[in-house]
């Protein structure tokens, strides 16, 4: 990550998703594509690969993760939320290496280094 040398970006949000799963549905929001996120990404991952860890092949999916196992009510209005989504962006000044566990039945999020993009 010390060799990243990228400055800071603009995400913009962009549709609801979600992975299926059977017990019930992980859901995001999708991040519009961004040339310096999958820049940041592309170089992150091939370092890795370079020193010898063994890292997932498939394509890069960038999204802010809403909730586990959501089951959502009859009434939701999908359509309502891509509006107010594809509203917003976020303004990124660093990338965090995160550590995810399961702890008495929850996951929890723990920063283990982060990186200021500058």
């Amino acid at each position: 990550m010390d060799e990243l040398s990228y400055g800071p970006l603009t995400l913009e949000l962009s549709k609801i998703g979600y992975f299926k799963r059977p017990e019930a549905n992980i859901y995001w929001l999708g991040i519009r594509d961004n040339e310096q996120l999958f820049k940041i990404q592309a170089t992150l991952h091939q370092a890795l690969k370079d020193r010898g860890f063994k890292l997932e092949d498939r394509p890069y999916r960038p999204h802010i993760s809403l909730g586990r196992k959501v089951i959502l009510k009859n009434d939701f209005n999908a359509d309502e939320l891509n509006s107010l989504a594809e509203k917003i962006s976020i303004q990124i000044n660093k990338v965090d290496l995160m550590k995810s566990e399961f702890a008495k039945g929850e996951l929890k999020y723990t920063i283990l280094y982060s990186k200021g993009l500058a």
